[in-house]
């Protein structure tokens, strides 16, 4: 997942998902019709989330007591990229850090699932620093892009 310098997604049905980068992180959120709990089970489960954003690649999970080690593959536009993290489900939260990579310098994400009165809003934040000689604009807008995808598939998934 690579991301624009300020990029608002298009509404889809209010003003949601939204998607903004500031100083390199991309944050982005969406409200589903949904409980939490099942945003959760989606959530603390790489393989189910890589399966809904229809990626190319694969993802594999190794137990880690209480969190998960992943190993992925993502073929990008820009670049192939491999990497491993380390994935924590807490009881409102998922969070992921870089454990080896050498295509990413950087990588550290986590979801916050809340409830609403208007149904459970997923909150994403995403920090990711490609090792490749990539301007960060190019980074940013094909971040953003892929977090407003992937807000934009969770989002019709939970609501199936």
């Amino acid at each position: 997942m690579f991301g624009a310098l300020i990029w608002v997604a298009a509404p889809l049905a209010a003003a949601e998902p939204m998607v903004e980068v500031t100083d390199g992180v991309v944050r982005g959120h969406v409200t589903v019709k949904a409980s939490p709990q099942a945003a959760m089970a989606l959530l603390a489960d790489p393989p189910r989330v890589y399966a809904v954003s229809q990626g190319e690649g694969y993802v594999k999970v190794t137990p880690d007591g209480a969190c998960k080690l992943t190993e992925e593959y993502h073929p990008h536009p820009l670049a192939a990229v491999r990497y491993s993290l380390r994935v924590c489900p807490s009881t409102d939260s998922v969070s992921a850090e870089l454990v080896r990579s050498d295509d990413i310098k950087v990588y550290s994400s986590l979801w916050r699932v809340t409830e609403t009165d208007a149904g459970t809003r997923l909150d994403y934040q995403l920090d990711v620093q490609p090792d490749l000689p990539l301007p960060q604009w190019v980074v940013n807008r094909s971040t953003s892009s892929s977090v407003d995808d992937l807000l934009h598939k969770l989002a019709a998934h939970l609501e199936q």
